[in-house]
């Protein structure tokens, strides 16, 4: 038996949340601000999304907490899979493991599903029905606002997003897990909504892991867990739905008041609870009078996504009759070449041992003398012709070509020799002293210093300039 929840084990690693997520909506008819949603609240009170839209369950910061921060998921088993200390009758902290699957959101939530429904819709059937709700969008744009939408409806798509939505803000745009679980709910379509809620639970786990679902969770918890200790101070408070929600349904942000989305007549499991669902995909019956949106889905384009389903066109019935098949004549084999084959460019040479050949590679064990003598004379005639050659190559007089030529007649081929470090430009001082005989009263002469100058010329080295030897051209 449980007798007592311990709350602060440790600090938890995650507290991060969206009070506005995972709220409740008002269905109090008697409100005098419900009038125009009057419609809207019967449908919701029947519709298989009533309870998670309306249980409005008390929530524990704590046990949410701890719950994410310690949340695994099984793949084997299709299980998410936690923890959570509990006290037992010893006071004694233990860890009590919680699981749960699909099955038990689908029990908990009471959403009224299998896991045979589909959790794909066609884009074409969830487009077309929300132009038939009277969205004033473009068809194709990549998420819907609420605010085109006429009051009754932006109630009811307002309720669902902020009660079933899977991600934190972003509460005016309508995700298409969102669109597609009206869809169905307004078509009375098979919808797999548990799957698909379980799987945004997972993705949570593998990404941000913020506290995603907190009112749904306690109700599992609860289910599971009996007799769990609760604080009063420790309770979760979500900004659920309140009067001044209903204030701003009536309130369209930057639009006149004669381009408010026009009201539109009630449909489908809307205006009757024993609605069927149109067959082949399609978004109303053949004998439907109703307003038509023909007209906006014409620029309708179908794209995947990962709650569209894209249908394919159908594609025209071939001819199944058999065809005639055309003789066939034997194709003609090509001519072959008339020309012969070269030889191949290396052919095998019996193998000789390096000592048994001259320079010229033959054989001197399978020749006669003459034969060798014959090779001897020619190689040293070759030898000395090498020599001579290069003596004369050496003792030839320079002639130039006629690029150098041209170069030696700009005046390009001169050179200029360094500057010898002996001759450095450097400064000379050379003093001239003045000497004046001055006689005094006595008559006796003596010598004055009148003047010093100092002259410092520069001595300049000297340039040699290399003049090449005249061109015989």
């Amino acid at each position: 038996m449980i007798t007592n929840y311990v709350s602060c084990f440790e600090q938890p690693k995650s507290t991060n949340i969206d009070a506005r997520q995972n709220i409740c909506c008002i269905l109090d008819k008697s409100l005098q601000r419900m009038n125009p949603f009057k419609d809207i609240i019967i449908f919701i009170n029947r519709s298989r999304i009533k309870k998670a839209l309306t249980d409005k369950h008390k929530c524990y910061r704590s046990h949410i907490e701890w719950f994410w921060n310690n949340a695994r998921y099984d793949e084997d088993s299709k299980t998410i899979v936690s923890a959570l200390k509990i006290k037992d009758e010893n006071q004694k902290d233990i860890n009590n493991e919680y699981k749960f699957k699909v099955e038990d959101v689908r029990r908990v939530l009471d959403f009224q599903d299998n896991d045979k429904d589909p959790i794909q819709v066609p884009k074409r059937l969830v487009k077309g029905l929300w132009m038939r709700m009277g969205y004033t969008g473009y068809v194709n744009e990549t998420s819907y606002n609420k605010s085109k939408l006429s009051q009754p409806y932006k109630f009811l798509v307002h309720s669902t997003i902020h009660a079933l939505n899977h991600r934190k803000g972003r509460f005016d745009v309508s995700s298409d897990f969102v669109i597609c679980i009206l869809t169905c709910v307004i078509l009375n379509r098979p919808f797999n909504i548990s799957q698909a809620l379980f799987n945004h639970m997972v993705n949570n786990i593998h990404g941000e892991k913020f506290l995603q679902y907190p009112r749904f969770f306690q109700m599992l918890l609860d289910d599971q867990i009996k007799n769990l200790s609760k604080v009063d101070a420790d309770e979760l408070k979500l900004d659920h739905m309140a009067t001044e929600t209903l204030k701003r349904m009536n309130v369209y942000q930057d639009v006149k008041k004669d381009k408010e989305p026009p009201s539109r007549k009630q449909f489908a499991s809307i205006l009757k609870p024993d609605y069927a669902a149109p067959a082949h995909d399609k978004r109303r019956h053949d004998d439907n009078n109703s307003d038509s949106e023909d007209k906006k889905m014409e620029p309708f384009s179908n794209k995947r996504g990962k709650f569209w389903l894209k249908v394919e066109d159908k594609k025209k019935k071939s001819d199944t009759t058999p065809k005639a098949s055309k003789p066939t004549t034997p194709k003609a084999t090509p001519k072959r070449s008339s020309k012969k084959k070269s030889p191949p460019l290396l052919v095998d040479e019996p193998d000789v041992p390096p000592e048994n050949v001259n320079e010229t590679g033959d054989d001197i064990f399978n020749m006669t003398f003459d034969e060798y003598e014959k090779i001897s004379v020619a190689q040293v005639a070759r030898e000395a012709e090498k020599q001579n050659k290069l003596v004369d190559e050496e003792d030839a007089p320079y002639v130039p070509t006629t690029a150098e030529a041209e170069k030696l007649k700009r005046g390009r081929g001169i050179k200029r020799s360094a500057k010898p470090t002996s001759a450095t430009p450097r400064k000379q001082k050379i003093r001239n002293i003045v000497v004046k005989v001055v006689k005094d009263k006595t008559g006796e002469s003596s010598k004055v210093l009148e003047k010093v100058s100092i002259e410092e010329p520069i001595v300049e080295a000297q340039v040699h300039v290399h003049t090449p030897p005249r061109s015989p051209i």
